[in-house]
C-alpha cells in the first residue's frame, strides 16, 4: 500500500474584510505545501490588491521562497513549497511555451 501524501496545495482568498489570512502560512510552505492566492475578487479595489500582493512577498522574501504570478493582471499568485521545482525557462504565466518543448515532451 502507498503511503499518503503529506503535501496539500492551500488555496487562499481575501475575506469579507478583505485580509488574507496568512497566519501560519510559513510552516506549511517550509513543509512542503504549496499556496496559490486569488486575488481576483479585489479587481475593483487596486490598493488592497497591492497590499495583499505585498503581503505575500514579504512572507515569500522572509523564508526565501519566491512568489509567481501565473497571470498576466497578477492576481493569481503562487508561491512553491519546500522540495518543489518550478520551471521558469519553459513556462510563461503558467502556460508551457509549447512550441519550445522538444517532441519528446509533449
Amino acid at each position: 500500500m502507498t503511503p499518503r501524501p503529506n503535501r496539500r496545495v492551500v488555496y487562499l482568498r481575501p475575506d469579507d474584510l478583505h485580509r488574507l489570512p496568512l497566519q501560519g502560512m510559513e510552516q506549511d510552505l517550509m513543509d512542503g505545501d504549496m499556496m496559490l492566492v486569488d486575488l481576483g475578487s479585489l479587481t475593483h479595489m487596486p490598493s488592497q490588491q497591492d497590499v495583499c500582493k505585498r503581503r505575500v512577498q514579504a512572507m515569500g522574501d522572509g523564508i526565501g521562497y519566491p512568489v509567481f504570478s501565473l497571470n498576466e493582471s497578477d492576481t493569481l499568485l503562487m508561491v512553491a513549497g519546500a522540495r518543489m521545482r518550478v520551471d521558469t525557462v519553459r513556462h510563461k504565466l503558467g502556460m508551457a511555451i509549447w512550441n519550445q518543448l522538444p517532441e519528446s515532451e509533449f
